[in-house]
């Protein structure tokens, strides 16, 4: 079995949290507050790319879309969200 969408952001994850231990010691509550001050891990730089963190801790990083193209993928940004009103 190939890795998928949610092993890349679980290993994203279990890095934050080793980052963290690695900052602060095995303090859960130290632990527990440098993975939530928002300017730690702010653009850090994951297997699945840049992590972009909003005030809601939401990842807000740009997203791409792949398409595979003669046997290649080719990558691209996704177009802007345009939200209708009723």
């Amino acid at each position: 079995m190939d890795p998928d969408v949610f092993a890349v952001h679980a290993y994203d994850g279990m890095n934050l949290i080793i980052e963290s231990v690695k900052k602060v010691g095995l303090n859960r509550v130290l632990i527990r507050d440098v993975l939530t001050d928002l300017k730690t891990f702010q653009g850090y730089e994951g297997a699945s790319g840049k992590i972009i963190f909003d005030a809601s801790y939401n990842n807000i990083r740009p997203i791409y879309l792949a398409k595979i193209n003669k046997g290649k993928f080719e990558f691209s940004p996704a177009p802007p969200y345009k939200r209708e009103l009723q």
